[in-house]
């Protein structure tokens, strides 16, 4: 087992769990966790079987979902089975395991489960972080999904009975086809395979996937070295920052082929936040031999992916004679910027029935904080929180906490915890915008006082404050 932790959960709680993972990310807990990657099929489910094998640390997020999900407690009762460290995290009051699996997770190695059902995700990540458990995988390494399964890897003059794509590991010209995900970066003429990769802002990186059935050439004539319903797959973050580094995964998986599946991948790395977009029309499948190429439907990046052919059959992709270098490969072009998210935010201070700005506030009496945001860039903006930070003698006044949006046009109530851990108010496209309004009152102190407002998404973490004058 590795040091790492990889997060057990339904995907109905996907956003929940999301932010989690980010906050456990920020504090640079070491963990696998792909969002785009859920119950998707057999081949993407072998590779997240690979990485849940070498795991150490799990946490089980529970819910009426996660005891519905056959996925969530087998992974559950395999975590349990293979001695590793279990934090289970209850996300819905009244909700128990099965009594069976409950008996089976209090005999293993696990911690004294822990509660989210009020939203609490930032507090309870700094209490989970001082676990000794969880400073043993605290690193400023990142769990990659690497390269997979685990098989054997042949020489290129060892004869091949079945259909098996990338898997030799002196090809004459690629060298070990392990590694068979490779980029071409600014300036370069060649594509390279790379663990890491630096990415710059407003730069253009092209990305090829070899696809070589390695199985006998000679096979070919009576159907047995040809791969079937072979699909391609790409995973491709739409951003990443320093605090959550992200990966390019490659995964190429076929009915007939043993294995199924085969993957590879590339870890993005950034110092600042980094925006990733796909060049339209710059998927292509190519065949070496006569440089044939075919565009490839934007479902590339999808998790069923589209069909790989040798251009007469769909889906179908038989080996390759010993005396064809390769056989094919898929090309695609992403380009970065740092300048699409642009955040528009103010913060008032108005009267208690928002009538009016005011500046100063008395001791008891009560006002209104309006905060307004717009998305003033080009890409949506997900997971947007918003959360303030009162001082001292500042308090929220109960059920006042309004939210409206495009989702609420006439306004959302929403729980009392602007001041404690805030809350996700989803997903804003480009021009879209949101109001959240609440009453508050001093009950000492006086002087001047800032009110800091935080805004949170996943392209960073922003600050705004404004100041208001308390008088007797």
């Amino acid at each position: 087992m590795e040091n790492y932790a990889f997060m057990n959960y339904a995907h109905q709680d996907k956003v929940l769990v999301s932010e989690f993972a980010d906050a456990l990310q920020n504090k640079r807990v070491n963990l696998w966790f792909n969002a785009d990657i859920e119950e998707c099929g057999d081949h993407w489910d072998n590779l997240i079987l690979e990485v849940f094998k070498n795991s150490s640390v799990v946490f089980a997020f529970i819910s009426a979902a996660y005891i519905e999900s056959v996925y969530c407690t087998t992974e559950l009762e395999m975590a349990i089975e293979g001695g590793k460290t279990i934090i289970p995290v209850m996300l819905e009051k009244d909700v128990k395991l099965p009594e069976e699996l409950e008996a089976k997770l209090n005999q293993s190695k696990h911690l004294a489960p822990y509660e989210c059902t009020n939203g609490y995700v930032y507090h309870l990540v700094d209490v989970i972080c001082k676990e000794d458990v969880i400073k043993e995988i605290s690193t400023d390494s990142y769990c990659s999904s690497g390269f997979g399964p685990k098989r054997r890897i042949y020489t290129k003059d060892e004869l091949i009975v079945k259909p098996m794509f990338n898997s030799v590991k002196n090809h004459p010209k690629f060298g070990n086809l392990e590694r068979f995900l490779r980029v071409k970066t600014p300036g370069s003429e060649t594509f390279d395979p790379c663990m890491r990769l630096f990415l710059k802002p407003d730069q253009e990186y092209e990305f090829e996937v070899l696809v070589l059935n390695n199985a006998a050439y000679d096979l070919n004539q009576t159907g047995v070295g040809i791969a079937n319903s072979v699909r391609a797959s790409i995973k491709l973050p739409d951003m990443v920052r320093p605090s959550k580094i992200g990966e390019v995964v490659a995964l190429i998986g076929s009915t007939t082929a043993q294995p199924n599946a085969v993957w590879d991948s590339i870890t993005l790395c950034c110092d600042r936040p980094i925006f990733i977009k796909f060049v339209p029309a710059s998927g292509l499948f190519v065949r070496d031999r006569d440089s044939k190429t075919r565009v490839l439907a934007t479902s590339l990046f999808s998790n069923e992916g589209v069909y790989i052919t040798d251009f007469h059959k769909s889906g179908t992709v038989p080996s390759v004679p010993a005396g064809d270098p390769f056989a094919g490969r898929i090309v695609f072009k992403i380009r970065t910027s740092e300048d699409c998210a642009r955040i528009e935010y103010k913060k008032t201070i108005l009267s208690a029935d928002g009538g009016h700005p005011v500046s100063n506030v008395k001791v008891g009496e009560e006002f209104m904080v309006k905060t307004e945001f717009t998305n003033a860039g080009d890409i949506d903006i997900r997971n947007t929180w918003f959360y303030d930070s009162f001082p001292e003698g500042m308090e929220l006044i109960p059920d006042t906490t309004v939210m409206t949006n495009g989702a609420n046009p006439d306004g959302l109530k929403m729980k009392d915890i602007i001041d404690k851990d805030g809350f996700n108010t989803g997903l804003y496209g480009p021009g879209a915008k949101c109001t959240i309004v609440y009453k508050a009152k001093f009950t000492g102190g006086l002087g001047v006082k800032t009110i800091k407002g935080s805004l949170d998404h996943r392209a960073g973490f922003y600050s705004f404050d404004t100041q208001v004058n308390v008088v007797e």
